[in-house]
């Protein structure tokens, strides 16, 4: 709080968040005066993949830190290697992300690769061509998943994070998936792979600074509170 967002180039073709900033000026803003974080120099960074969601067994969504070109589409090349033939394409959420259909699914405990060329941002710089790696892991069944670890009551904290958690472990044969899992009413934001005999710690991802140390972790919008009784609320 205190403190505005700034338009760092309004000279820029396309816009988007990656040209934001927060103020830089002692007072926290400049109002009816030249941006503290003004600059008009060219864009000649390459854009970059900052994410990815697959969102269903053959609907995967490409996030990229700027806003991209939408004609570079036409030319470009996509496709899956391992993977099931790409039917369509397209740009949403400002065009900084890639709707990817694909015909088919594909299939859990298999590695594919997206590669993606051609594209480029609203200047022209290329995206570098390297592929994507991703997996497909296996949805829990009943039995699959249990808790191991409980952390209910973390103050004082003797080592362990000081903060509420608990620790999953799969007791499987197969890499599984945790994404459509429910902890309670708390849900993962992304692509959660566990594999067989791991051990993953999961906690809210408000207190992302206790676990700071702790190597394999899934933070969770919504993690349940545990009271000392024993009920979650």
């Amino acid at each position: 709080g205190g403190w505005t967002l700034e338009l760092v180039n309004p000279n820029l073709y396309c816009q988007s968040s990656a040209n934001w900033m927060e103020s830089s000026n002692p007072l926290g803003g400049t109002p009816n005066a030249q941006n503290s974080v003004y600059n008009t120099a060219p864009d000649t960074q390459a854009p970059a993949v900052s994410s990815f969601e697959i969102l269903e067994t053959g609907v995967i969504i490409v996030y990229f830190n700027e806003a991209m070109d939408v004609n570079s589409l036409v030319s470009a090349d996509i496709s899956f290697v391992g993977g099931p033939a790409v039917t369509n394409t397209a740009w949403y959420a400002g065009n900084q992300a890639l709707l990817i259909n694909t015909l088919g699914s594909f299939e859990p405990g298999n590695e594919f690769q997206l590669v993606m060329s051609g594209l480029t941002d609203c200047t022209g710089n290329i995206l570098p061509s390297d592929a994507i790696t991703f997996t497909i892991g296996f949805e829990a069944e009943p039995g699959d998943i249990i808790i191991t670890e409980i952390m209910a009551d973390p103050d004082p904290s003797i080592g362990a994070p000081g903060a509420e958690y608990i620790e999953l472990y799969n007791k499987s044969d197969k890499l599984i998936d945790l994404s459509t899992l429910l902890v309670n009413s708390g849900t993962f934001s992304e692509q959660v792979l566990i594999s067989p005999g791991e051990y993953l710690l999961v906690g809210d991802n408000s207190d992302a600074v206790f676990f700071f140390t702790i190597n394999n972790k899934a933070l969770i919008e919504g993690f349940p509170g545990l009271t000392n009784t024993g009920a979650l609320m």
